[in-house]
């Protein structure tokens, strides 16, 4: 590593700042790291004096690591000798980064070389030094190492420091002003004069669109007397630069979860690449964008106050109004069924029985109602008293539950209609209540802070949690999952069974204060003081899109359809309804709290074993998804590779700690552990007679061992110049492939351990091979975004072949292919990667080298595939900790219909030649289901007709 102390002098830095951040945050250091390496200082500025000698034209070059997921045991020697050649340290501190050991790790690195007043802060989430206060219930977003002092050792110290901050968030600095903080802290000059500076050229840039504009005008009139031919060229390069500026907005759109509006820029970026006489640009982004909901209309005179409720089986939803009556609601036809009248003001709430024939209110008044939906009965539970807040029925029928101002929550019996106990125990209004699904419990949260779980036999209060805001509404799920919302904008999920609290939803920025989840439990719905709704996967924990359509605070959800259509009602008096795209994989669950490296289904295919970079090995039942057991933490780090032998008597790990271990699979008990590697160990290999186990290191080096005793059968295979990240042995035992950052793939005889030839083909760093069941084929994944096969069969296993593959399949756009995996008959190959186009895994037909499908889910990363025994299902990890399962006969031979398909740029790409009238069509069908029109250059709500 370079020497930091002969560093120090303005001369020989590399970098200008080195940008520190989570992987969970990639979106936030891109944007950052274009964005300052672009900035054009003032000329004004440009030469004058600073603490880094003169003020340079450009901030550039900037140091952000791209190219490995930061999981090294400790600093790797290029980002030790980056952070040493770098002189500022920017830190995206986020409630992710704030965790994240790496972050950590760099700022202490930084701060040891004596830097510490060269570090920037750009707050994008949490809250700076939030966790002074456990109790808060908010998010640090600052690492320790930025909270305190760093000794010349590496070593944090209790004395605190006052970080350097630019923040991003709602109500503070905003994008521009923290830029500009940023390059002001970089550049030694002062704020104001830059952002004044930024001002002026701001406004200079207007006059000079202005006079632009007005010279293009002048230039048309010209170009009508020298001929039509240049008027279409200026035509053309106006489209072209409409085009870019809609591939602009659809990365902005999606960088901030709104699908919606991503696809309708998308389609005008189609339709104005093809009017500018070129193919639509950054295909591989469009292609991969997909609708999770679209709009299915919206009741503009519902005059909705609250009480909003569907029908079991979800026809028919009802509403209450601000002058008392409800309207009950035929969803499909579009129209009013019936008018209930008797409440004294606003409707508060409202809810069906099970059996959809009775229906339940409560209102302002303090009235409780029970009327029939078909006849004209109806019943006054509760005469006028506190106004109720919320009401809910149990899973049978039986009881009624309502809750409101006089802290209570009263039981009723919808048989007897009458009241059977009021349970005590808030100490102020409660918000919201909900039945478990087994009607054993019910949930409340209250005004005094609290969510309590009541046992429904004693009527007594069993569990409760405080928290240091106030919670708003709880939901259960089908599964029994509650979740809480609170007034920060968080949503909290309960394991109610344990009584403890198991994941945090982010993304709202004001309070939450309604909840649904979908019939199976799978989608949570969440409507926001923010004027939003968010769709969250439950089990993944992640949000999968936000649904604009309103102008004031959301105050009800509720799915319909058998969680086909979502329906929002808003302080705006309105209610829309959305269509639910159904997801594409089967399942998915938060499998470790790290990403997800390696995958490996038991022999039968019944259990699923994962490890992650959490350094845990667990597994799973393969239908239910609960774990069935986590193995003893015998490794120090993170576990990059696990691997059945044949006929699953053992299971292999190897990781970050450099060790193999060999387990028992009968016993889950360790048989033998090995340092087998003086680096990283990044892929292990089991031969298929279940003798040897192959390894790849990051010490450049393959080694070959003997299972169980692990002791090694050949010296190590030193053929690599790079860091080794993948090997495989073939299916007849012949072969051993080894793959590394030098680009190259080793063949190496299996009997002998001797070098037979590499495969060269690859331009960046290959890290997967896999061997097909046959042993015809073998796939190599690499960071030049390409799949390559080479025929490696015997009456082909010559050099001269193997100078060039088989063929190149070309579908990901992204860095690296991470992971790749053979269907057990040969007929698919899955690849997961890093992808800018969020289309993280896919899969090929590998005799006509053809993609199959794309299949969205993951965040970021795809590291981890592996097909079950049978074929049926492919299992994928992630870098966002969860496991998702896929079906495969849901995309192969034949990809099933859906009722209605989400990916529809992806439809339109994949048939070309392309024409402008079908881009057209296709524009107007996409602003129909989003519900969006261009107004100028922005995506603007379609104004809807009264009464639709």
């Amino acid at each position: 590593m370079t020497d930091p102390a002969r560093l120090d002098h303005p001369d020989n830095f590399k970098y200008w700042a080195f940008i520190s951040y989570s992987h969970a945050d990639e979106v936030w250091a891109k944007w950052l790291h274009r964005t300052l390496e672009t900035y054009r200082v003032p000329l004004a500025l440009v030469g004058r004096p600073s603490r880094n000698g003169a003020v340079p034209r450009r901030i550039f070059p900037l140091f952000r690591d791209r190219e490995e997921l930061p999981t090294s045991a400790s600093l790797s020697d290029n980002i030790g000798d980056a952070l040493a050649r770098s002189r500022y340290l920017i830190v995206i501190c986020s409630a992710r980064a704030a965790v994240s050991r790496w972050v950590n790790e760099e700022v202490k690195a930084f701060k040891a070389l004596g830097r510490s007043d060269r570090i920037l802060c750009l707050i994008v989430d949490g809250e700076p030094n939030a966790s002074d206060d456990p109790h808060s219930g908010l998010l640090e977003c600052f690492p320790a190492a930025v909270r305190h002092d760093v000794s010349p050792t590496g070593e944090i110290l209790d004395s605190r420091t006052e970080p350097i901050a630019a923040d991003v968030r709602a109500g503070k600095d905003g994008k521009s002003n923290a830029r500009l903080k940023l390059l002001a802290g970089i550049l030694g000059v002062n704020f104001d004069a830059l952002r004044q500076r930024e001002r002026r050229r701001r406004i200079w840039r207007r006059i000079m669109i202005g006079v632009g504009a007005g010279a293009v005008a002048a230039l048309i009139g010209a170009v009508w007397y020298r001929g039509h031919l240049e008027a279409r060229q200026i035509q053309r390069a106006q489209d072209l630069r409409l085009a870019q500026l809609m591939i602009q907005k659809t990365k902005e759109a999606l960088a901030h979860g709104d699908d919606a509006s991503a696809m309708f820029y998308g389609a005008n970026a189609i339709e104005y690449s093809l009017l500018a006489g070129v193919r639509p640009l950054e295909s591989d982004l469009l292609q991969s964008l997909t609708l999770s909901a679209f709009t299915r209309g919206r009741v503009n005179d519902a005059k909705f106050s609250g009480g909003l409720a569907v029908s079991p089986g979800g026809k028919r939803m009802v509403w209450g109004r601000k002058d008392g009556t409800l309207v009950l609601w035929d969803i499909a036809a579009k129209r009013p069924l019936r008018i209930f009248a008797g409440h004294k003001g606003p409707v508060s709430a409202a809810v069906f029985t099970p059996d959809g024939a009775w229906l339940a209110t409560a209102g302002s008044d303090g009235t409780v109602r029970l009327w029939s939906v078909a006849g004209k009965s109806v019943y006054l539970l509760a005469a006028k008293g506190p106004a109720v807040r919320s009401l809910a029925v149990s899973g049978d029928g039986a009881l009624l539950a309502a809750a409101g101002a006089d802290w209570k929550i009263h039981l009723w019996s919808i048989a007897r209609r009458q009241e059977l106990r009021a349970l005590t125990g808030h100490s102020d209004q409660i918000n919201s209540i909900a039945f478990s699904p087994d009607g054993i419990h019910l949930a409340s949260a209250a005004q005094d802070r609290q969510i309590a779980l009541w046992k429904l036999a004693s009527g007594r209060m069993e569990k409760r949690f405080r928290y240091r805001i106030v919670p708003r509404a709880v939901a259960f799920g089908s599964t029994g999952e509650l979740a809480a919302s609170l007034f920060d904008g968080t949503i909290r999920l309960w394991d109610t069974a344990r009584w403890r609290e198991t994941g945090v939803l982010q993304g709202h920025f004001r309070m939450v204060d309604t909840l649904a989840f979908s019939p199976d439990g799978q989608i949570l719905a969440s409507g926001s003081d923010d004027w939003t709704v968010a769709l969250w996967d439950v089990s993944a924990r992640q949000k999968i899109t936000t649904l604009s359509e309103h102008s004031r605070p959301i105050k009800a959800v509720a799915f319909a359809d058998n969680g086909a259509t979502l329906v929002a009602g808003s302080e705006d008096e309105t209610i829309s309804l959305w269509h639910i795209v159904p997801q594409l994989y089967v399942s998915s669950f938060e499998a470790h709290e790290g990403a997800v490296r390696s995958l490996a289904f038991a022999p039968g295919g019944q259990a699923l074993v994962s490890a992650g970079e959490d350094g845990m090995i667990r597994v799973w039942d393969v239908g239910t998804h609960r774990q069935l057991y986590e193995f003893p933490h015998l490794h120090d780090d993170a576990v990059y590779a696990v691997a059945f032998t044949p006929g699953g008597r053992y299971l292999l790990s190897a990781g970050r700690d450099h060790r193999i271990v060999v387990w028992d699979w009968a016993t889950k008990r360790k048989v033998k552990t090995v340092i087998g590697h003086s680096a990283w160990i990044f892929g292990l290999a089991v031969s298929p007679d279940g003798k040897a186990v192959a390894t790849a290191g990051w010490d450049d080096k393959v080694k070959v061992w003997s299972v169980p005793q692990l002791r090694p059968l050949a010296p190590p295979l030193a053929e690599h110049t790079a860091p080794v990240g993948g090997v495989a042995f073939s299916p007849d035992g012949r072969l051993l492939a080894s793959a590394g950052n030098d680009t190259k793939i080793w063949l190496w005889d299996a009997r002998t351990f001797k070098p037979i030839a590499p495969l060269t083909g690859h331009t960046e760093v290959v890290r997967p091979v896999v061997f097909d069941p046959d042993s015809g084929l073998l796939a190599s994944g690499s960071g030049d975004h390409h799949i390559k096969l080479w025929d490696v069969s015997p009456p082909r296993r010559d050099l001269a072949l193997r100078k060039n593959p088989l063929a190149t399949l070309e579908g990901h756009h992204s860095y690296m292919v991470w992971a790749l995996a053979f269907s057990p008959d040969g007929r698919l190959l899955a690849s997961g990667s890093q992808s800018d186009d969020r289309q993280t895994v896919r899969l090929w037909d590998v005799r006509r080298r053809r993609l199959v499908a794309r299949l969205p889910g993951h965040r970021d990363y795809a590291l981890a595939l592996a097909f079950s025994p049978d074929g049926k299902r492919l299992a994928s990890g992630g870098s966002d900790g969860t496991i998702r399962f896929w079906r495969t006969s849901d995309f192969w031979p034949a990809p099933k219909t859906r009722s209605v398909s989400g990916a529809l740029l992806q439809e339109f790409l994949d048939s070309p030649p392309y024409r402008t009238d079908l881009a057209e069509a296709l524009l107007r069908k996409i602003g129909a289901i989003t519900g969006l029109e261009l107004v100028g250059t922005d995506a603007q709500p379609i104004e809807h007709a009264a009464g639709e």
